[in-house]
């Protein structure tokens, strides 16, 4: 069931529909008082959110207040379901929200320390966390990809099973979040390229940025 953080007023743009649809899904509002970085961070580590309102305002505020984020190298990733067409078309959309459920559930399960990992839209799922060195970073979406090569779901009696393509890059001087994102997304297309089932990283950056306590 969605845990849906409200990091914009709840009916800012949305209307009425929105916060009944959640409702109705079974789903959890999670409130703030305060919009800031530490408090959406805070929300998202404590109750577990897996949704929130992502406008550009929210991400940028996310972005540039790094020392709510600990200490360490700060880096993003975009997963993509592999082939995720062929299961829609071949086995109907039933079967492909039921990948989508245990692809995502598979991932918060390994959602990094401090990080956070949210799905994107359709079958692309972002997560973002701090470590402490590049190596570890490499490591970490390395074994996101093999841990997840084989989720899927059972429909019409045999196993549905799928695995990922992921793009991942270091934040540099500067970063917004759509550069972030635009990064990972060009190493995604790479790793695709390559014959998927892999992580890729972006070109190597002229030295990530290392967020300060």
């Amino acid at each position: 069931f969605p845990r849906y953080l409200w990091t914009l007023p709840m009916f800012h743009c949305n209307g009425w529909c929105f916060p009944w649809t959640v409702a109705m899904l079974g789903g959890t509002h999670i409130c703030l008082r305060r919009v800031e970085a530490l408090t959406i961070l805070a929300a998202m580590r404590e109750h577990k959110a897996d949704h929130y309102c992502a406008a550009p305002i929210v991400h940028n505020l996310l972005i540039n207040a790094p020392a709510a984020l600990g200490e360490g190298i700060l880096a993003c990733g975009i997963a993509d379901i592999d082939n995720f067409k062929r299961v829609n078309d071949e086995y109907g959309h039933a079967a492909g929200d039921n990948i989508l459920k245990s692809v995502g559930g598979a991932m918060r399960a390994m959602e990094p320390d401090g990080g956070v990992m949210a799905r994107l839209g359709g079958e692309e799922f972002a997560a973002a966390g701090l470590f402490e060195t590049e190596a570890d970073a490499r490591r970490y979406f390395q074994t996101l990809v093999r841990a997840l090569g084989g989720e899927g779901c059972m429909h019409g009696g045999q196993r549905l099973s799928v695995t990922i393509s992921l793009g991942y890059c270091l934040a540099r001087e500067g970063d917004t979040v759509s550069a972030l994102l635009s990064r990972a997304d060009q190493a995604l297309y790479r790793a695709k390229a390559a014959g998927k089932n892999r992580a890729v990283g972006d070109a190597p950056a002229p030295g990530p940025i290392r967020v300060p306590a």
